[in-house]
């Protein structure tokens, strides 16, 4: 196993202050190539004149570290010249830090950060599975640290980080390792977040999921409505009527057979049973008004059910996840966590930086950044709830403490000004988290504007990142020199073979804003954004085509909608062709319900989005082509459908009898070979185009089949795993 120490060169290397005159550097680079003896110079800054420490920022980050070892030094035009001096000095006196490097690789960018980590990158390429990385903090630009860390990151190195004191006259060092000291375990915190669960909890979501109660079936609507479920709907409808049987008086009428019979020949949905019930008549029986001024009808009439079961409908109707605006009631009534606020955090520097206080302020006045936006689940940058934590700075030998822009700036973001001293990692985290306590199950994101000097950034970024990991949601560090990009720290280093292997479960049953949080959290940025595009294309979820997947041709909105109803329809198909179980086969029955509606509603031009989806039922309801037939065939299925969930959960046999008869009923059943759901939706797909009702363009299509941009991600997906999954045991065999 080899470790490389990735170093960014600076005037530090040299012990040249901040106020000194350029020719000193100049002065200092030349002797060093010219040095028979580099080692004084190279370790203890053994230079004539004013030095910045008595140990160099390389001398205290190689304390302790043993061969084989490999240096790549980072270093912009400005500090190049420093970085070839250090490896020239190295080839006089290999041994001078007490570990011979095999390998010296200067990586050359600049102050853009994906630059740098591209540079970064390409000298990590030889690095083998098991190696580890070590990373220098605190003598070069924090811009150019983050850049390095993207890079490690991206290679699948585990990292530790060196942090050197450079403005201390004994060189302080101290490793912090991300893995440490954690006291939870990353991967369970998100994977629970995300609606998947472990051994010790398995029990209790298996009842949950067969022989559903109150309590269980609580568990399960907010299992399907945090992933997006396009059964979640049952679930709900289930919930409602199941707690209005748990308070029902045996002595009052059933309220539900009573509004059932109300309705005629109208489809008994629980939302216009809620209606029938609310809006009771004066000739009602007493009976049944008794039954409605009780405990359970009080319920029934109640805002939280009906808003419960407009979510349900909303996910399984539009494959949207629950609103956050839904985030109280979900908590109150199902006691689920749907953390969506933003949490910004910042230390401003010694100087009233305009631009770095803007940073904070235009995510005040326009939204969260997009990366932040994207991940939970917003349409839009204002949309997402923000709080704001401004920490200021304990006074040191350099400058005197909190400074005035400081309580200026958090005046104008509404909040105050939390002191941070001393500045460590123990400090900062005590204080991170007392504010932490007080939203805790509000907060899906950290935020970090890293401006303010290194020696408190650091500790402010250590405490973040371990209240993070510990609850399974991201942090990122805001980029200072390039507005909108930002940095993704990996919750957790080794496992990524576990969350992947989530992912690529949360892939194969099309549960893609999952699949796209967990990518993610793997520092896996690329792969997630494949997935909330593809989720975006799936569920029509937005004509802005800007955020579809890069590889579909830029169209007008009838191709967006209509125009890829086919492709969607497959994918549907193909989950049931994967999955047979009756759960499964219900789920993309579903979903393929849910996808004809979306793309027919988002085509409304000169309608709105309920008119036109009652237009084409109408036409669709009037046609007599096979093609016609089979479409409303398909739409039907999911309202003939038993609950998904539950004791009474249909055998595979029993739902291709369903499927067959409502196929005879609308006189296709000739148009599949056996009656099951992937043969009927891969029919739906296929003769789509040829829905009269559909009033589709016939060009050609060109680029990527939806499905096929799946088949690839998950194939990117499983590649991945199995690499991480071959550096573990490599890095086993080694240690």
């Amino acid at each position: 196993m080899r470790t490389w120490l990735v170093h960014i060169v600076g005037d530090a290397d040299l012990g040249v202050p901040k106020d000194a005159e350029p020719e000193l550097r100049t002065t200092r680079v030349q002797a060093l190539r010219e040095s028979a003896d580099p080692s004084g110079a190279l370790v203890l800054l053994d230079w004539p004149g004013p030095v910045t420490a008595s140990l160099s920022p390389l001398a205290a980050a190689t304390r302790g570290m043993n061969a084989p070892a490999a240096l790549v030094l980072v270093a912009t035009a400005v500090t190049k010249p420093i970085a070839e001096a250090l490896a020239h000095a190295l080839t006089v006196a290999p041994a001078a830090f007490g570990v011979e490097f095999g390998t010296v690789v200067i990586a050359e960018g600049d102050l853009a950060e994906a630059r740098v980590t591209t540079a970064v990158a390409q000298a990590l390429a030889p690095a083998a599975s098991g190696d580890q990385a070590v990373l220098t903090w605190g003598s070069g630009s924090t811009q150019l640290a983050l850049g390095v860390m993207d890079a490690v990151i991206d290679r699948g190195l585990r990292w530790r980080m060196s942090v050197v004191g450079v403005d201390s006259a004994g060189g302080d060092h101290q490793i912090f390792d991300p893995t440490l000291g954690l006291r939870a375990d990353p991967m369970r915190a998100l994977a629970r977040r995300w609606g998947y669960t472990f051994d010790s909890e398995a029990g209790r979501w298996h009842r949950a999921h067969l022989a559903p109660d109150l309590d269980g079936l609580g568990l399960l609507v907010a299992d399907l409505l945090t992933k997006g479920d396009a059964t979640s709907g049952f679930a709900v409808r289930e919930y409602i009527w199941a707690r209005y049987r748990a308070l029902r008086d045996p002595a009052h009428p059933d309220l539900r057979q009573w509004a059932e019979g109300q309705v005629h020949n109208a489809r008994p949905t629980t939302g216009r049973l809620l209606g029938v019930i609310e809006r009771l008549g004066p000739h009602a029986a007493p009976a049944v008004r008794a039954a409605v001024d009780s405990t359970a009808g009080a319920w029934l009439t109640s805002q939280p059910a009906k808003l419960l079961n407009r979510i349900g409908a909303r996910s399984s109707h539009s494959l949207l996840p629950p609103c956050p605006q839904d985030s109280q009631l979900l908590r109150r009534e199902l006691g689920m966590t749907l953390a969506t606020t933003a949490w910004y955090l910042g230390v401003l520097g010694d100087q009233p930086e305009v631009r770095r206080n803007e940073l904070f302020l235009a995510v005040h006045d326009n939204g969260a950044d997009r990366a932040v936006v994207d991940y939970l689940g917003f349409a839009e940058p204002a949309d997402v709830p923000r709080r704001y934590l401004v920490l200021g700075t304990p006074p040191t030998h350099s400058h005197a403490g909190t400074y005035p822009h400081t309580h200026e700036l958090a005046a104008r973001l509404g909040t105050g000004v939390a002191d941070l001293a001393p500045a460590t990692p123990e400090a900062a985290h005590a204080l991170l988290t007392q504010h932490w306590a007080a939203i805790t199950d509000q907060v899906g994101a950290i935020v970090l504007i890293p401006s303010g000097p290194k020696p408190v950034v650091l500790p402010v970024l250590l405490a973040a990142y371990r209240i993070a990991a510990e609850n399974g949601i991201p942090l990122y560090v805001r980029e200072l020199a390039n507005d909108g990009t930002m940095h993704r720290l990996v919750t957790r280093f080794g496992a990524h073979r576990d969350l992947l292997e989530l992912a690529g479960h949360a892939l194969s049953t099309v549960e893609l804003d999952v699949a796209a949080r967990v990518l993610e959290a793997c520092g896996q940025t690329s792969l997630a954004d494949r997935a909330r595009r593809l989720a975006i294309a799936l569920s029509c979820r937005t004509l802005d085509n800007s955020r579809w997947p890069t590889e579909l041709p830029d169209t007008g909105q009838a191709i967006l909608t209509r125009g890829l109803l086919a492709q969607r329809l497959l994918v549907c198909a193909e989950l049931a062709a994967r999955h047979t179980d009756p759960g499964h086969t219900v789920r993309a029955l579903c979903a393929a319900r849910a996808v004809i509606e979306e793309s027919v509603r988002k085509s409304a031009t000169g309608r709105t989005a309920d008119q036109e989806w009652v237009h084409f039922r109408n036409l669709l309801n009037r046609s007599s082509d096979q093609a016609s037939r089979l479409m409303a065939a398909v739409i039907e299925l999911r309202d003939a459908l038993p609950i998904v969930h539950g004791p009474h959960l249909s055998s595979p046999a029993e739902l291709a009898r369903l499927i067959a008869d409502k196929l005879t009923t609308a006189g296709v059943r000739g148009a599949v070979s056996r009656p099951t759901a992937a043969t009927v939706l891969a029919a739906a797909a296929h003769t789509a185009r040829a829905v009269p009702a559909l009033g589709m363009p016939m060009a050609a299509h060109r680029g990527p089949m939806l499905s096929e941009l799946f088949a690839a991600l998950r194939d990117d997906v499983a590649a991945y795993a199995a690499a991480e999954w071959e550096r573990l045991v490599a890095a086993a065999r080694l240690a």
